[in-house]
């Protein structure tokens, strides 16, 4: 499969199934409308530790219930005294572009 990026569109040659996603490139207007992600940002002492991207919120809601169990956070209370030391986790829909 070969993907190409021009003019703000996504071209796709020979249909794939991407992730359960059947494209075909003779919609490429729909194919860009239809591609987001979900960004993970992982913070420690204010600074940026990671970042991540996930195809889908499920992927990235296990990710964050992964960094609560690492970081012993069991309850919201918990999470806010971290985030007042600067170790936070965010989840960010995005749109996928050029």
């Amino acid at each position: 499969m070969q993907i190409t990026i021009s003019d703000g569109y996504l071209s796709l040659i020979e249909q794939y199934d991407w992730f359960g996603l059947k494209l075909q490139n003779e919609d490429e207007a729909t194919v860009q409308a239809m591609i987001s992600i979900n960004v993970t940002i992982e913070q420690l002492q204010g600074n940026i530790a990671e970042v991540r991207a996930y195809w889908n919120e499920h992927l990235a809601n296990m990710a964050e219930q992964h960094w609560l169990k690492e970081n012993n956070i069991k309850r919201k209370l918990d999470r806010e005294a971290k985030a007042q030391n600067g170790t936070e986790f965010h989840i960010y829909e995005c749109t996928l572009e050029e």
